[in-house]
């Protein structure tokens, strides 16, 4: 029997209000990521929040390989993904923010707006030459910073002044967040 975490309520379908406050990118499997029970593997969820994950850090800290480490990584299954519902969806938002760290809410999302899997990760920034753990640099900690001030995550430590970001700053992070899909019209 699965249980579900108590802090997670329990979210079927996703609206638009709930899909503008996270960043978002596509996610096309293959065929061979479905078994033959017709659902997507396992070992294929992880895979989707990392090439989610690359893409919005690669974005936000503008360089083409982020460099950090997962140091933790949770996920919940909320019901299965078949091959007919793709492509997905990755939604992402930092919750958290510390000196090398960052922690990021993920959910997966058929093209139904169903949410399929809910994923809670700590990234820590990696320093590829010292072979460890660096502080996050201003350019780095910025962008985050921001997405968590527009984006509705959680509070910044009290010890971090907030910035003074300009309408262009914000503008420019909503136009690269999720937006509702427009439906198309019936006859």
């Amino acid at each position: 029997m699965s249980q579900r975490a108590p802090d997670r309520p329990v979210v079927r379908h996703l609206t638009p209000d709930q899909v503008a406050g996270f960043w978002s990118t596509d996610i096309h499997p293959w065929s061979y990521d479905f078994d033959y029970l017709g659902h997507l593997t396992a070992a294929i969820y992880p895979k989707a929040f990392e090439q989610g994950r690359i893409r919005y850090l690669a974005q936000r800290w503008g360089t083409r390989q982020p460099a950090y480490v997962v140091a933790s990584h949770t996920m919940q299954y909320a019901t299965e993904i078949r091959e007919e519902v793709a492509p997905l969806r990755v939604l992402i938002r930092p919750t958290a923010l510390g000196r090398s760290s960052v922690r990021l809410e993920e959910m997966l999302v058929d093209r139904n707006s169903r949410v399929c899997n809910f994923s809670n990760v700590t990234l820590v920034a990696w320093d590829p030459q010292a072979r460890g753990p660096r502080e996050l640099s201003p350019a780095e900690r910025g962008p985050l910073e921001l997405d968590m001030e527009i984006l509705h995550g959680l509070d910044l430590p009290s010890a971090a002044p907030r910035k003074n970001h300009t309408e262009a700053d914000r503008e420019a992070v909503m136009d690269t967040h999720a937006r509702p899909r427009q439906e198309p019209e019936l006859p």
